[in-house]
């Protein structure tokens, strides 16, 4: 630790040092990949890292990533860059130049298609995150509105493991202003404000922007119980999906959910076949189709039809049998 460093600024970095101690330390040793925008959330994950007091017991990589969107992106993303490499981080770039790619889903699909080339590039394997509690809370109201965020509404998780990879948000219990609290005491508030987050361009900046600051005039600890469904939303999910991947065997191609009388259980169970058959797939947009699904399951018609984009499903002796649409056609 910096032997000039203030008590105000001690007190401020050790809240996000603690859990830089508690959900990244355990996490590191293979090497960290931070993926970092500009913006003020991912600054304060690049600036306490750079600070942390165990930063000598991890390899840090700052990846950053222009969606071309906005004609300053690039420039935001040089500067970022440039005080990466002063703090003394190795740094990585990439930019989608006239992209074909419409909205916030698929560019978060962009950018983690990135980090999972440039962590083969690399071998590292924790890719650190910068999502907060603030997330969430606008998280859960997405999807009130049926604008996005997580499943019924589901929380982000701290730290998950996928395709060999550690991905973790060490600051998802922290409030947006601790971390502008610390780049604030800091002295780093040349950060990059995003001009279409202000204008509340997109879902999450109408919810950011319009929604929430109308319900913290009366309930001013809103994100915080936001957070709290959101949490609950994601434990009720994942029990769920443990007790559906009991009903799901799969093929080389195929999927087959045994029948339970458990609506609950079932969606969930046709979800998790499906992300299965269907790689990268949003089934939020798909409910009513799902819908009509859980819905005929009383009559249990064989070989009644029901298609999604690649995979036609069928019931068949009492299961649900789903097929990529190129077995279908060979057989």
């Amino acid at each position: 630790m910096p032997f000039y460093i203030t008590t105000a600024q001690r007190r401020a970095a050790q809240k996000l040092w603690s859990l830089l101690d508690k959900n990244l330390l355990p996490h590191a040793q293979n090497g960290c990949i931070l993926a970092v925008s500009g913006g003020p959330d991912s600054r304060a994950l690049m600036e306490s890292v750079a600070i942390w007091p165990n930063r000598h017991k991890a390899s840090f990589i700052v990846a950053s990533f222009d969606h071309g969107i906005r004609k300053e992106s690039k420039e935001e993303t040089f500067f970022l860059l440039a005080r990466a490499k002063m703090l003394g981080f190795r740094t990585a770039f990439s930019s989608l130049e006239n992209s074909n790619y419409k909205n916030e889903h698929d560019l978060r699909t962009w950018r983690y298609e990135k980090l999972y080339e440039l962590a083969s590039q690399t071998s590292y394997s924790t890719i650190v995150l910068a999502h907060h509690l603030d997330d969430n809370a606008e998280g859960f109201l997405m999807s009130v509105y049926g604008s996005g965020g997580g499943y019924f509404g589901a929380s982000m998780k701290n730290y998950y493991q996928k395709d060999g990879l550690f991905f973790v948000r060490p600051f998802l219990n922290l409030n947006k202003k601790d971390l502008l609290l610390f780049l604030t005491l800091h002295k780093q508030t040349d950060f990059c404000i995003d001009s279409n987050d202000e204008l509340s361009i997109g879902e999450r900046a109408k919810i950011r922007n319009d929604i929430l600051p109308i319900l913290k005039k009366t309930l001013p600890n809103i994100s915080q119980r936001l957070n709290e469904f959101a949490i609950n939303q994601e434990q009720q999910n994942a029990t769920l999906e443990k007790m559906a991947r009991k009903l799901v065997f799969f093929t080389e191609k195929e999927a087959f959910i045994e029948i339970s009388n458990d609506i609950a259980l079932m969606r969930s169970a046709l979800i998790y076949a499906l992300s299965k058959l269907i790689k990268n797939k949003d089934f939020r947009s798909s409910k009513n189709t799902l819908n009509k699904i859980l819905d005929a399951l009383p009559n249990k018609i064989n070989n009644k039809k029901y298609i999604f984009s690649g995979v036609t499903i069928k019931f068949v002796d009492n299961k649900f049998r789903l097929i990529k649409d190129k077995q279908l056609l060979d057989s």
